[in-house]
């Protein structure tokens, strides 16, 4: 077979495997650097504390991101450690993508190589470098669509995804439900990835289906083999005030009304996610995906329900994030080897972009924090680990240090190596200070909160004694620390606890408490 001249007129298995290999490699440098340049973000300090105090879950989500980070914590704590999950999963996908392409497209072997260098120059796989709870929703979601797609690989059906079985279906479809479950104990999102096996599995015969009975019979394997996950879930919640379920289906979700402006930014930020070439080839080649419907249902259902979900809701980007990689496999199946090769050079161009962007962002940060407010509001991030030592200076050995919302605290706590509370109500996000923190114990004791803008004495002075107001500047920006001398815990107790469990502890009558540490440490 000849060869083209030019970067991108590659027509051999070797030079696309060779290209693929180049793209790996540049994209590990830029996810490197990234990895050692951006500062530790409120997330993921909020999470690094869940890796310091593994448990069997937490406030608004379930576990898995803190058991992730208790294991890379045995490493270190520095960033690069944390993030070595999120970096090293970005080409353990782009391998496994190559593995499904070629089981599915066995006739082209340029078409993985390709599919798997896309994968990796899509902007989100160069800045999707912060850990988070999706990095093990994204893993273990793939990973349950790939032994699904191995479970539906048995006679008739080989002829249509063109995965050959080794293993009879049903270890495939236990091992999916296996790998749901760990997907669920990341995220609940987990859940919309479940519905797209039902409608795989329901599809009509025309549509390459099996049947109702054997649709049912796979559907009750991958749930007998997910119940356990969820019944960890389950247990966690009965005991911890139904937490998860009142922060992500009630708390979180107040507020919510239908309106048209969610849809449209959310099928923005799509068409950006998948670039735009790439969405308009699959369009046009829409009726060449009515060969795999498989493959069309779990590509395409996890979008058409989020698409659904932002009439009440505004999906955000980490909702998507874990379903990316199977519209890849989509445009495996649809789209020609030509038409993937030339979605990958715009693709490339559409990245050195926004590498671009990046190295001015991060490698010379002082140059655009004091423009505007939002930006200079990124600047706590890159101030934190002094500004944590400068609000502690002088103070006495039982001084707490708290912070004023979560995300604040969290990255004061991490730099200070010292759990930071959020002193007062705090938002509906991120309350695990209601299981971290005894405010009983700080009774008569000093505190001293940070805080990113100034506030009136009288905010505080019903919780202390004495409260002192001190300004704090860093690199030209602004800060206060508000030193409050004998915390008056009652006050604090009828003031601020109460109204805490007055919004967020509300819970249904339809769900059997066994448990709520949280009113009954306060006795509330």
């Amino acid at each position: 077979m000849t060869r083209s001249t030019g970067a991108f007129q590659i027509s051999t298995e070797a030079d696309s495997r060779r290209l693929f290999y180049g793209a790996f490699l540049v994209t590990l440098v830029v996810k490197v650097w990234l990895a050692f340049v951006v500062p530790i973000t409120g997330d993921e300090a909020l999470f690094y504390w869940w890796g310091v105090h593994p448990y069997w879950g937490y406030y608004d989500h379930p576990p898995m991101v803190g058991w992730m980070l208790a294991l890379l914590l045995q490493f270190g704590d520095a960033p690069i450690v944390l993030r070595l999950s999120t970096v090293a999963a970005t080409f353990c996908m782009a391998l496994a993508l190559i593995d499904l392409v070629q089981r599915l497209v066995p006739d082209s072997a340029n078409k993985k190589w390709v599919v798997g260098s896309l994968y990796l120059l899509t902007p989100l796989s160069w800045f999707g470098v912060p850990v988070t709870n999706d990095t093990p929703l994204m893993v273990f979601i793939f990973l349950s669509i790939y032994f699904f797609l191995r479970a539906e690989a048995r006679s008739g059906e080989g002829r249509a995804t063109g995965i050959s079985a080794t293993l009879r279906p049903s270890v495939w479809f236990f091992a999916t439900g296996i790998a749901l479950g760990l997907a669920f104990l990341s995220k609940y999102l987990a859940v919309v990835a479940a519905f797209g096996f039902i409608v795989a599995l329901f599809r009509p015969v025309r549509w390459g289906g099996h049947g109702p009975i054997y649709a049912a019979k796979a559907a009750a394997m991958i749930f007998i083999s997910f119940l356990p996950f969820g019944v960890v879930n389950l247990v966690y919640n009965a005991y911890h005030c139904w937490n998860n379920i009142m922060f992500n289906l009630i708390n979180r979700n107040e507020g919510a009304s239908v309106g048209i402006e969610n849809p449209f930014v959310y099928v923005v930020m799509l068409v950006y996610l998948f670039t735009p070439w790439l969405l308009w080839s699959m369009a046009r080649a829409g009726r060449s995906a009515r060969s795999n419907m498989l493959v069309l249902c779990l590509a395409v259902v996890p979008f058409v329900f989020f698409l659904v979900v932002s009439l009440v809701k505004t999906i955000g980007l980490h909702w998507v994030v874990g379903f990316m990689p199977m519209v890849f496999v989509l445009a495996a199946v649809q789209l020609s080897y030509s038409v993937l090769r030339s979605c990958l050079k715009w693709t490339a161009f559409f990245s050195v972009a926004h590498l671009v962007v990046f190295a001015a962002v991060f490698a010379w940060p002082q140059h655009w924090m004091g423009y505007k407010a939002g930006a200079k509001a990124m600047g706590f991030v890159y101030d934190a680990p002094a500004l944590a030592a400068l609000a502690m200076q002088d103070a006495e050995a039982d001084t707490k240090l708290m912070a004023e919302g979560y995300s604040p605290g969290s990255i004061l706590g991490y730099h200070a190596k010292r759990y930071v509370p959020v002193f007062g109500m705090g938002s509906r996000y991120a309350r695990q200070d209601d299981y971290q923190v005894d405010f009983r114990a700080i009774d008569g004791k000093t505190v001293r909160v940070v805080l990113r803008r100034e506030r009136p004495p009288a905010d505080f002075e019903p919780y202390f004694q004495s409260v002192a107001i001190r300004p704090l500047v860093l690199n030209g920006r602004n800060y206060w620390v508000v030193e409050g001398s004998g915390f008056d815990f009652a006050a604090y107790r009828e003031q601020v606890l109460k109204e805490v469990a007055r919004r967020y502890y509300q819970i249904p009558g339809f769900l059997p408490v066994a448990a709520c540490p949280f009113l009954e440490k306060y006795d509330l």
